[in-house]
């Protein structure tokens, strides 16, 4: 009795990562197709119980198909852990994105990792007036800023040490009415125009059309510019997605994780379900020198710290 009742929770089990798997690819372009598609990772070690249960059972149909189930969700992630060919950087900048969560209370955290990173640009997303506040020491040493404190988790910030030839608080989303911020700047010459963004999570239909028609939108808007192009925040949306695939491909843009792996930022509390859902994307005349996630400032995301680089052969706009 008990082997057939584990023989029938595994068939189950297969049937619903068939399920998952299906849905993942959003065919129907339907926000819950579009929240499966984040989890791949975790459907893919799923895929692993089958596997061990079938081979040890020898159901060999099914072990071959549980196989298949577990490649159609890993393989998407190999990409992202082989390294972009070998390119000096002419110099090079660093960025810190950090989510910092509205609620949180750990202004210490927040001030000592931006103090540790020590980056050239910070970026910062869901600032309200509390956080506007506490991140007013910022500066002394951060004297360009562009900050806009909202109490409904959506205000953003930038925070740098480079002089910003231009800062506008954006609005690309018409259904939100969403802020984003967009700096323009100059590394050595070179013009770079970049996209603080944090559209909303994809959580109804109306939620899940409003973060496509920003992220849509910012990419059609970077197409206009000249020079370097980045595009960082929380995007709520992992590289699996296929939305994620076509913004990256109307900019032009890469993701900043290639040759750095995964690099997981959500939840922050809990492993087993953090999944890549803040981003940096690049034109390809940007290369990233280092990429590494921070350490628990009390969000539910973890901050994401880069060192870019421009590439001397590529320099287009000086």
């Amino acid at each position: 009795m008990a082997r057939k009742i584990l023989d029938i929770f595994f068939y189950i089990s297969f049937f619903l990562l068939t399920v998952a798997t299906f849905l993942s690819f959003n065919f129907f372009d339907h926000y819950i197709c579009d929240i499966f598609s984040q989890f791949q990772v975790q459907t893919a070690y799923l895929a692993l119980l089958p596997v061990g249960y079938f081979f040890f059972k020898k159901k060999y149909l099914l072990l071959m198909l549980s196989w298949v189930l577990l490649l159609f969700n890993i393989t998407p992630t190999v990409g992202l852990y082989i390294p972009n060919q070998a390119a000096v950087a002419e110099t090079s900048f660093t960025l810190l994105q950090m989510n910092i969560w509205s609620p949180n209370q750990e202004i210490e955290k927040v001030l000592d990792e931006i103090e540790s990173k020590d980056a050239d640009i910070v970026l910062i997303q869901e600032i309200d007036a509390q956080w506007k506040l506490a991140l007013q020491p910022l500066g002394g040493k951060y004297p360009y800023s562009k900050v806009i404190a909202r109490e409904d988790k959506f205000g953003i910030g930038v925070y740098s040490k480079l002089p910003l030839e231009k800062s506008e608080i954006a609005y690309f989303d018409s259904l939100r009415n969403l802020p984003s911020i967009v700096i323009h700047f100059q590394v050595d010459g070179r013009n770079i125009t970049l996209v603080n963004t944090h559209p909303c999570p994809p959580k109804s239909p109306q939620h899940y059309q409003s973060r496509n028609s920003q992220m849509k939108a910012i990419t059609e808007y970077l197409n206009t510019q000249k020079g370097s192009k980045i595009i960082i925040g929380d995007f709520n949306n992992t590289s699996f997605s296929k939305n994620f695939r076509s913004w990256k491909k109307t900019a032009g843009l890469y993701d900043s994780r290639k040759g750095f792996g995964l690099q997981t930022s959500w939840p922050s509390g809990f492993y087993p379900l953090r999944i890549s859902i803040d981003h940096c994307l690049l034109s390809n005349d940007l290369i990233t020198l280092k990429r590494e996630i921070g350490n628990n400032i009390g969000s539910d995301h973890l901050p994401v710290f880069l060192e870019l680089g421009t590439k001397p052969s590529l320099i287009s706009t000086k």
